[in-house]
């Protein structure tokens, strides 16, 4: 019993398992410090994070997992790909009114009339793909990591078209469908995604016996370090957003975690009771749709709607890693029992 409580405090233990603790710790030393850490949020570091993030998930999941995912596994993405664009922008308009009034009696008349813009935020949140980090938080929840990644390149090409046109339909009037750079959206998701994880899988095949020993315990250590430089980045980024009115902050921060937990909580009950699928796909299909890409979300809403639409954006750069680090630090204790192949 002793050797196992000690198991329990292993440095790779507390570091996974307190992920949600270092995770406001580096929204914390962003918001306060942001001239010392502004480094982190230039795109440069970004890229370089994204790029070192998919590449620790490259590594960690094997050619045939891989494999497996893509070829076993249809059905489940176009599940996943329903949840990422229809339930989750659905819900964002749903939190967006219904929240909006219990708020605007405390508003400012400034604030006031920056509640469309919030409500733009939100369902710009809502409507992005899914964020890299998801497929971090799969690994550590116990989930299907090659399943993961499979989700999230699918709805990060998808999203090229989706999005647009989801937020077009929900905003209605405005001009029509946000316009979205398709090539530049898919040359990123090369350089950002494609192209390491490739790596990564070339380096598990090239040398499986060294990766296997050396490299890929290495790799939850790894993700963990990029995604706390990404919070830490985007906070200091958007700490004059985060800080600009305290109801107007409260508003995008209850918003932003409001939209992870309930469609979470909504994917849960679709992938459990309802189609009862094994433990670690359920797992895996919760984290993807909880975790968006609000780096995304923020890009569009300053460049298509105005830095008041940003707001909620900046926020779930931090609460969403806060919500999805919470969950797979949970699940992470709790054993999966039907670890099978996907099917």
């Amino acid at each position: 019993e002793n050797n196992n409580n000690n198991k329990n405090w292993t440095p790779m233990n507390i570091l996974t398992r307190g992920t949600p603790l270092w995770t406001l710790v580096s929204a914390y030393i962003g918001i306060t410090f942001p001239s010392s850490t502004s480094a982190l949020s230039s795109l440069t570091v970004t890229r370089s994070c994204l790029t070192t993030l998919m590449l620790s998930m490259g590594i960690a999941v094997t050619p045939t997992d891989m494999s497996r995912a893509i070829f076993k596994s249809s059905r489940y993405v176009v599940l996943n790909a329903i949840l990422c664009f229809l339930l989750m922008p659905l819900l964002a308009l749903g939190i967006a009114h219904g929240c909006g009034p219990l708020f605007r009696p405390m508003m400012t008349m400034m604030e006031q009339q920056q509640q469309q813009a919030l409500k733009t935020g939100l369902i710009l949140l809502g409507s992005v793909s899914g964020g890299q980090a998801s497929n971090l938080f799969a690994l550590l929840a116990g989930g299907d990591a090659a399943l993961s990644v499979t989700f999230t390149l699918f709805t990060t090409i998808l999203g090229a078209v989706a999005t647009p046109a989801i937020i077009g339909c929900l905003l209605g009037g405005g001009g029509g469908a946000v316009a979205v750079d398709v090539v530049g959206v898919l040359r990123s998701v090369m350089s950002l995604a494609i192209i390491p994880l490739l790596l990564g899988l070339s380096t598990s095949r090239i040398a499986p016996k060294f990766v296997e020993n050396k490299i890929r315990p290495l790799c939850p250590i790894v993700g963990i370090i990029a995604t706390l430089c990404l919070v830490t980045g985007a906070a200091a980024g958007s700490s004059k957003l985060l800080l600009s009115e305290p109801t107007t902050v409260g508003y995008a921060i209850l918003v932003s975690t409001l939209l992870p937990i309930v469609g979470g909580l909504a994917s849960l009950a679709i992938a459990r009771p309802i189609l009862r699928l094994k433990e670690h796909v359920t797992r895996t299909l919760v984290v993807e749709t909880l975790s968006k890409s609000p780096t995304l979300a923020y890009v569009l809403a300053l460049r298509h709607f105005g830095a008041g639409a940003a707001i909620v954006p900046a926020a779930a750069m931090v609460t969403l890693a806060v919500v999805g680090a919470a969950v797979a630090s949970v699940w992470s204790m709790i054993p999966v029992p039907d670890r099978e192949e996907v099917n």
